[in-house]
């Protein structure tokens, strides 16, 4: 006795819901969740000149939640993560996504080292790899002139002048990032990190820099620190310390809480200069420094937060929201910074020939059918 299954819907099935999700979400943008995510509700009206805008919809994923929403007394109802997302790839390679709020004020996401700070640490990790010494530069804002660079606009703004006033100094590619306040002060102090590549910088060129970072502020006396890294370990303790949360606290300025939300705070220049061979790798790394990072799959998670599978390389569709409770009884292996690598979907038989003629170059219709013999277990592949 044998049956006949036919594979050759298998791939559109497969991704019939993903492509049917990214259309929707291409046509009216994210959707509407069911229910409460992590404590968000509806947003009130904003007052007038309250500057906290109209009221935003809710998007499908946690990040984008955090980013919208203006409630920032609404206590939360699920602590972060309380929902997961799966994605998987055509060649059946599965992974799940802790979704967080992202926010710094958040008890987990703006704890040090928490899976958030990982994510932004693995975005620039194998950047990082490509500099054979860093240099890393502190532009402070003089306290008289913080007023005016209370706008996710003046922050941008400074932050591109910036990096064109580095680049005009030979600094081609780099890395730069805010930080919103200092490590022991809960008063307003936004200071912008860049990491470049460099090395030992003459005191007559900082001074130009200098000079050119205060023409830009409009002030006579500016702060500008510079310091360089020549070890992996150096650079990967200062690429923690930038990639950290400062605004551990939104009651420390509530306003610039709300101010910031969609705030694009993690930046780089010179893209098609960051696709170098590294000079250095993470296996060169020793002490505290490597323990730190024994649990995190850096390439992993900085493939998975582009979207990308890191087995095979081919884009990931991202299935519905769900509760955390579904992923914790499922079996998974950790990849560090809140993802997890599911057992793979094992692809029909006759799966591989298909394969084999699309890379060949054949566009036409294809038939797989797959023949068991139930008797003997044997599966035959017969193809017209």
């Amino acid at each position: 006795m044998a049956i006949s299954v036919s594979v050759e819907n298998w791939r559109p099935l497969f991704q019939k819901r993903h492509r049917r999700y990214a259309e929707l979400r291409a046509k009216f943008g994210p959707p509407l969740l069911p229910y409460p995510v992590h404590g968000e509700v509806s947003p009130k009206p904003a007052d007038k000149g309250s500057g906290a805008g109209p009221p935003l919809s809710p998007g499908g994923y946690l990040e984008l939640l955090a980013k919208r929403s203006v409630d920032l007394d609404s206590i939360f109802k699920t602590k972060c993560p309380g929902y997961w997302i799966q994605g998987s790839c055509e060649n059946g390679h599965r992974y799940a996504k802790e979704l967080y709020c992202g926010r710094e004020w958040c008890l987990v996401c703006g704890e040090e080292w928490s899976a958030t700070h990982q994510r932004r640490f693995s975005r620039w990790i194998s950047k990082a790899t490509q500099v054979r010494t860093m240099g890393y530069f502190v532009f402070t804002i003089p306290e008289e002139l913080r007023s005016k660079f209370r706008t996710k606009r003046a922050l941008s703004r400074l932050g591109h002048q910036v990096q064109e006033l580095l680049r005009s100094y030979g600094y081609s590619r780099g890395l730069r990032r805010f930080h919103f306040f200092g490590d022991k002060s809960t008063k307003w102090h936004p200071h912008l990190n860049v990491l470049v590549d460099g090395g030992y910088l003459s005191p007559e060129k900082l001074d130009l820099i200098k000079a050119a970072y205060a023409g830009i502020l409009g002030c006579q006396v500016v702060d500008v620190n510079y310091r360089y890294r020549r070890s992996p370990g150096e650079m990967v303790h200062t690429l923690k310390y930038v990639t950290r949360a400062t605004f551990r606290d939104y009651s420390w300025d509530s306003r610039m809480a709300l101010e910031l939300r969609g705030f694009r705070n993690q930046l780089w220049w010179g893209s098609r200069l960051w696709d170098q061979e590294p000079v250095w790798s993470l296996d060169d790394l020793q002490g505290p420094v490597k323990e730190d990072l024994a649990e995190l799959d850096s390439r992993a998670v900085e493939s998975l937060e582009s979207g990308i599978c890191p087995t095979c390389g081919q884009p990931l569709y991202w299935s519905k929201v769900m509760p955390i409770s579904v992923l914790e009884g499922m079996e998974k292996h950790a990849l560090g910074a809140g993802y997890w690598e599911l057992p793979p979907v094992r692809p029909p038989p006759g799966w591989e020939s298909v394969k084999l003629l699309r890379k060949a170059g054949y566009e036409g219709p294809i038939r797989v059918e797959t023949v068991v013999d139930l008797t003997t277990g044997e599966i035959l592949l017969c193809g017209n």
